[in-house]
Formats: C-alpha cells, sequence, structure tokens
C-alpha cells in the first residue's frame, strides 16, 4: 500500500465511504503531495505493518509575519489527517507518531502546534485538553476540536 492509497482510501475501505474513484483520488492527492514535499513545508508521520502504512499524520509548518526581536522565520505548525486504520488502533501507533512529532516541532523551533481533529477520543488519550502538561507555557499546544 502506498501513501496516495492511505490517505484517501483507508478511511473509505473502513467505514464504506466514497465520493470519487481511486483512481480520481490518486492523481489530486498525488499533485498535492508532490508540491507538498517539495515545498519543504509539510512533514508526513508515517506508521507501517507488513510493508502496509497503517496510520498517519501530517504537520504543516505555518510561516508568520516575523517580529521585532523574534526569529527571523517564525512559524508555527498545523497538525491535520491524524488517521490509522480500525484494526491497528488502540496500539499506541497514533501515539508514537505524534509524540516523535511533538519531539521535532520543539527541537526545530516550531512555536506551537494546531491541532484540529476530527475526534477527541485521541486528543483525550494523549491528554491533549490538559496544554500546560505538553508544552511549557499554556499558548504554545493549541488543541482545537
Amino acid at each position: 500500500m502506498n501513501l496516495f492509497k492511505c490517505v484517501g482510501t483507508s478511511l473509505a475501505e473502513d467505514y464504506g465511504l466514497s465520493t470519487v474513484s481511486f483512481e480520481e483520488f490518486h492523481l489530486i492527492c498525488s499533485e498535492f503531495l508532490i508540491k507538498a514535499i517539495e515545498s519543504g513545508n509539510w512533514y508526513i508521520g508515517v506508521a507501517e505493518a507488513q510493508k502496509n502504512i497503517v496510520s498517519h499524520m501530517y504537520l504543516q509548518l505555518i510561516h508568520k509575519v516575523p517580529r521585532p526581536g523574534k526569529t527571523s522565520d517564525p512559524y508555527y505548525g498545523y497538525v491535520t489527517n491524524v488517521y490509522t486504520r480500525l484494526a491497528f488502533r488502540s496500539r499506541g501507533i497514533g501515539t508514537e507518531i505524534h509524540v516523535a512529532m511533538e519531539k521535532w516541532s520543539k527541537e526545530n523551533g516550531v512555536e506551537f502546534l494546531i491541532l484540529w481533529p476530527s475526534s477527541t477520543s485521541f486528543m483525550k488519550k494523549m491528554d491533549l485538553l490538559n496544554v500546560k502538561k505538553r508544552w511549557k507555557n499554556i499558548g504554545d499546544y493549541i488543541a482545537r476540536g
């Protein structure tokens, strides 16, 4: 399974949803992912099992307007497309990806992360609603649901 298939058809396969054919989706998603990766502003965390992608999480770096006395290229991160295949949930796979993404973000000067999940169950499991525990300052991690 490649990333294009996982991104769009995992949800459709797991829940029986589909609005476009795989061929249409593959074209649209391929173009998006190529542009995203080439931009240097997108990072994609994935987990594999038996040579198949079973979970993914996307991080887009959003550049902010520079301010005096701050870093010359400030940015924050937008976390999106958080998904783990149904058969692989409750194994800590999504947690591992998220922890690695948080660690990378802190090490690379990301000022804060915004997470906009489709449900709050992952946020509750990761204790993301308790932002004081996640980052030093309460404003450093913003979770929207």
